[in-house]
């Protein structure tokens, strides 16, 4: 069976678009569409006069043999509105009324701004935080540009855009463009100066308890040789990953390295590069990774670290919410107590220390560029558009 096309024939008339994307819609068996009715939007199904109509075609014409120019001016000559169903009766919309994919829209973002937007698909019904009610989504590509949103139909400020605000609209975007060019070209000029190397530097200063290290911190060279000992033992890339931030927040809890022996010699050469690749790309930047990360449990990230090294010492491999709650209940005094006699030998712990899990942290993988690498509240539900 040929696939249902998703884009018209080259050269294809702009005024049978709408035609085209009807009669394919309704071949994927899609017969509610987004219309403009009374003041608002709403998702309205069609009569089955017309989903009939174009069902029988389907089963008599191969979709590789469709005269798509002819059938579609055949439609809109048979068809000047379109029947959809209200509330026991019939209405007929307008063509232009009815809101297909790959539309053009005036949207209203949550930040405020306004923006054109081609209309994507139909994300399906959910709670609306701005309305406070369960409404119809649809996901767009704001234009120009590959950033996707997904908004409430009442976010939709117009169906119909004149050519002078698109054109506005476009000189705007390639002027900000231009203007975030020059700053990034001047941001990666400046990167390479010792003065903002020096910045970085003291951004990456270590925190310590209780305070959560937000940037990738600037360790000793011992504790820099450790922390290539450990990528290099659990493979692990240096990179803006979970798993090397992972290693990081937990050799921060564990204060800098002091007893350390040599690199053999093999490993001087690749342990310089790494060096000089963390000083350079990493240090003072703020910890980043596609992972996001959930909290599941009432631990709190700046205990996190004091925790996994409390476990340790008293070999409990597999804590529960149980020993969290235990832990908690010791107080910030006995907190500072353990953060201040901490003296392990990084390289001398178990592996399990470094590889096994966080306590009470979903992590999900997210689509597109890194994030900040916080711990987030965790959500009723993940958007399939976000996370793989």
């Amino acid at each position: 069976m040929n696939p249902i096309p998703t884009d018209p024939p080259a050269g294809f008339p702009s005024h049978l678009l709408s035609v085209f994307f009807l009669i394919t819609g309704i071949f994927g068996n899609n017969v509610a569409f987004l219309v403009f009715f009374n003041g608002r939007r709403e998702w309205l199904m069609l009569d089955h006069r017309l989903i009939d109509a174009v069902k029988n075609l389907q089963r008599q014409i191969p979709i590789d043999q469709i005269e798509w120019q002819r059938l579609c001016q055949h439609f809109l000559t048979n068809f000047t509105t379109l029947p959809f169903h209200l509330p026991q009766r019939i209405q007929e919309i307008e063509w232009s009324n009815v809101i297909f994919v790959k539309r053009n829209l005036q949207i209203h973002l949550a930040d405020g701004r306004q923006v054109p937007a081609k209309y994507i698909e139909n994300f399906g019904e959910m709670w609306c935080e701005q309305s406070g009610k369960n409404e119809h989504h649809i996901r767009c590509q704001i234009r120009g540009t590959p950033e996707e949103v997904i908004i409430p139909i009442s976010a939709i400020v117009t169906h119909i855009l004149s050519k002078k605000d698109v054109s506005q609209y476009d000189e705007n975007l390639a002027q900000k463009k231009a203007e975030e060019k020059a700053v990034r070209d001047a941001e990666e000029a400046k990167q390479h100066s010792e003065a903002y190397k020096t910045q970085m530097r003291e951004r990456g200063e270590i925190v310590g308890f209780p305070k959560i290290q937000r940037n990738y911190p600037l360790f000793s060279e011992v504790s820099m040789k450790v922390l290539f000992l450990l990528c290099k033992r659990f493979g692990i890339a240096l990179d803006f990953s979970y798993k090397f931030n992972l290693l990081v927040r937990r050799l921060v809890c564990l204060v800098d390295q002091s007893e350390f022996q040599e690199l053999v010699e093999e490993d001087q050469k690749a342990f310089i590069a790494f060096m000089e690749k963390y000083m350079d790309q990493f240090v003072g930047r703020v910890i980043v990774s596609k992972t996001v990360r959930f909290q599941q449990s009432n631990l709190p990230d700046h205990l996190r670290g004091l925790f996994e090294i409390h476990c340790l010492q008293i070999e409990n491999h597999s804590p529960t919410q149980t020993d969290v709650d235990s832990f908690l209940e010791k107080g910030d005094e006995s907190f500072s107590t353990i953060a201040a006699s901490i003296s392990e030998n990084a390289l001398a712990l178990p592996d399990t220390f470094w590889t096994q899990p966080e306590f009470g942290v979903l992590t999900k993988q997210k689509k597109g560029y890194p994030m900040f690498q916080f711990l987030f509240p965790l959500p009723k539900d993940f958007p399939e558009d976000i996370f793989e």
